[in-house]
């Protein structure tokens, strides 16, 4: 007997939570259909019309809404999802959510594919499985929760519940522009579309929009392609204002003989590569004109500038004559052929001016050559002290006396022991061998010598004096043991 009274006090609980398992699930009716059980959370907005017919490959996306019905008892706090992969798009970026309470809908946008859904209360997982999206198809998954279990429940897309699905407006709403990386579509060369659009397995299809990059750099938006055999094409607004006639055609191809005029007057006609303007004529404000090949919308390589007066030079190297240096084939408006003459972007008048400037130049090279090795040189200057003549006793560098030469026989250093001695050097300036000779009176202690010298003369290989330079005395460490005699670091071995 107190078995069956506790039964009968239990059913009433059993038919309590049986209607809190089923009292709020999404239903549609029609005429004749009696009206399922319950409604839709307020929190949950559908319009009254239908979603708009749907055709194949459309460019809608579709995505899955997760409806946390309204509850006051059981798990009410801690819900929360977790899409972690997608099976065809590489593209997609998981998704986690944070821990809402019970009344809270999630629209997750998505393009068509299968991804792994797990409904999470807390750390566990209440939902684990793969849901299937198609274009334009919105998947339903309702928690019912209850006072001692909850219910999950994956809507089929041919449930009347699904009907409104696509109008369902969530809480918290992920575009699938936060969804996804955008896929990379190549145009031509360094040219790539980058397409927010829809895609099936990392493919792109149908319509989106795209921005179009050139080397990494951001050069044109379109607010909707349209993508044939994998390509875009679509109209394009360009980022630094050019303007292209005729447009841009299909796969985004500017055809051969298109005019394009930037912002700041540069105009350009000729040869496309893509979108890229490659080789014809652009024109500047100023009244140059340019024709050759062009690099980054500008003149590049090597072409023809033609400036107002009419003057034409050839096989230069773009439009900055501060950069033009040799001889190059010109002519002037009304008049034949000939030669132009630039050295270091100035034009010399005549070839006589031009061979003697050019003769100066390498004059001038070869001399400042020369300074920059007596300028090394100086700092391995020799030295060596003139002790006392009656006094050959190695104290140092008090008394030096022979003829001392480095380990590369490029230095050679000559000590009379009376404080006179001479220094033969040679040096290098490019190819160019050159030999320094120096005279020089010296004074030395135990650890140190004092150098004086005379100008040094600077001579190239065949004798010819090139320049005599005065040096700076100095006084520099030195160290001597009878055999190698070492000037601040330099070392002289006896010959």
């Amino acid at each position: 007997m107190r078995w069956t009274l506790s039964l009968f006090l239990f059913l009433p609980v059993l038919l309590v939570l049986s209607a809190c398992e089923t009292g709020y699930l999404p239903s549609s009716a029609s005429s004749g259909t009696s009206q399922a059980t319950g409604s839709i959370p307020a929190a949950v907005k559908m319009a009254e019309q239908g979603p708009a017919p749907q055709t194949e490959k459309s460019s809608e996306p579709g995505g899955i809404a997760v409806i946390i019905k309204p509850s006051s008892v059981g798990d009410y706090y801690g819900w929360h999802l977790q899409i972690p992969s997608a099976k065809g798009n590489q593209s997609f970026k998981p998704i986690y959510t944070d821990m809402v309470q019970a009344g809270y809908t999630y629209r997750i946008n998505l393009w068509p594919d299968q991804y792994r859904l797990r409904v999470m209360l807390r750390n566990n997982a209440e939902l684990n499985q793969w849901i299937t999206v198609k274009a334009g198809e919105m998947r339903v998954v309702i928690v019912d929760v209850g006072f001692v279990f909850n219910d999950i429940t994956v809507v089929p897309v041919d449930d009347p519940r699904s009907t409104n699905a696509m109008m369902i407006h969530g809480n918290e709403t992920i575009s699938v522009m936060d969804a996804f990386n955008p896929v990379n579509i190549p145009i031509t060369g360094e040219q790539v579309a980058v397409y927010y659009g829809p895609r099936e397995n990392d493919m792109p299809y149908g319509k989106g929009p795209a921005t179009i990059r050139e080397g990494g750099i951001d050069i044109a938006e379109s607010p909707e392609v349209t993508i044939e055999n994998g390509k875009p094409t679509g109209d394009l607004m360009f980022k630094d204002g050019r303007i292209v006639e005729p447009a841009p055609g299909k796969y985004m191809q500017i055809p051969e003989g298109a005019r394009t005029e930037w912002p700041d007057g540069r105009r350009f006609s000729g040869q496309y590569v893509g979108l890229a303007p490659e080789k014809g004529t652009m024109s500047f404000t100023n009244g140059i004109e340019w024709n050759g090949m062009i690099g980054r919308n500008w003149p590049t390589g090597k072409g023809q500038v033609t400036y107002p007066d009419g003057t034409v030079i050839n096989d230069v190297a773009g439009i900055d004559s501060k950069q033009y240096h040799g001889v190059y084939p010109c002519r002037k408006a009304g008049q034949e052929a000939r030669n132009c003459y630039f050295i270091n972007g100035q034009q010399i008048a005549s070839e006589a001016e031009y061979m003697a400037r050019m003769e100066q130049t390498k004059r001038d090279a070869e001399i400042a050559a020369a300074e920059k090795a007596a300028s090394e040189a100086q700092a391995q200057a020799p030295a060596s002290s003139p002790s006392s003549p009656s006094s050959p006793t190695v104290d140092g560098c008090t008394y030096v006396e022979g003829n001392f030469t480095t380990s590369s026989g490029l230095s050679k250093l000559t000590l009379d022991g009376r404080g006179r001695g001479h220094l033969w050097q040679q040096t290098y300036g490019g190819s160019t061998t050159y030999i320094m000779d120096i005279d020089f009176t010296y004074a030395g202690t135990r650890d140190s010598m004092t150098f004086n010298y005379q100008p040094a003369q600077y001579r190239d290989a065949s004798g010819t004096l090139l320049r005599t330079i005065p040096v700076p005395g100095t006084t520099a460490q030195c160290s001597y043991d009878g055999r190698n005699l070492t000037v601040n670091g330099t070392v002289y071995s006896r010959n």
